[in-house]
């Protein structure tokens, strides 16, 4: 498909927008995020958007400064993930779809090769049968490691697993998060059920 072709493109749904530009990535080599949207005052939905290369962008360097200026304790020195690439999709909606308004493919960067792109971010994500099937191993007390390790197995390979164990582990970490008020709340439910 050419950049003309891509320019005119229509979709129904922002979701379908944005599942076609990541497939586009994917193919391509790269990580998709969303830059920015502009509502309507009146009814606050989106008319605009426009979807980037993660490599979108500079790092700030004077946040980074003052940043590392206030920090007490050492932190990892991470590499500077901004490059300036203009990878640009912008749609605007016409009243009926979500229509291309700019397509453009240029990097200023490498692409991730096949067998790396499954790493980059807007590629993973732990599926609801996943979720299900990790709440029923944290059940049985199954460390998150050993999830993984046989998530890993049953796909055959830690390329099908579809996302990192990092992303297993702020899973559970975001759970945990959810239930830390309502520990006392649900023993006092069980107490009183129970009489």
């Amino acid at each position: 498909m050419t950049k003309k072709q891509k320019a005119g493109l229509a979709f129904k749904s922002l979701d379908e927008t944005y599942e076609f530009y990541n497939d586009y990535a994917k193919d391509a080599g790269f990580s998709v995020r969303i830059s920015k949207e502009k509502k309507k005052k009146e009814t606050c939905e989106v008319f605009w958007k426009r979807y980037v290369c993660f490599k979108e962008g500079e790092t700030d360097e004077t946040w980074r400064k003052k940043k590392d200026s206030e920090s007490t304790q050492i932190e990892r020195e991470r590499g500077n993930v901004r490059e300036n690439c203009k990878a640009t999709l912008t749609v605007v909606y016409d009243g009926f779809n979500f229509v291309v308004k700019t397509f453009i493919e240029e990097h200023t960067h490498p692409l991730a090769t096949p067998s790396r792109v499954h790493l980059l971010r807007s590629h993973r994500g732990v599926s609801d049968t996943k979720i299900k099937l990790m709440k029923k191993f944290s059940n049985v007390n199954i460390p998150l490691y050993q999830q993984f390790e046989l998530l890993e197995t049953q796909a055959g390979g830690h390329k099908s697993v579809g996302f990192i164990e990092r992303d297993l582990r702020n899973f559970a970490q975001d759970e945990r998060e959810k239930i830390k008020g309502h520990d006392a709340e649900m023993l006092y439910e069980l107490q009183i059920g129970g009489r």
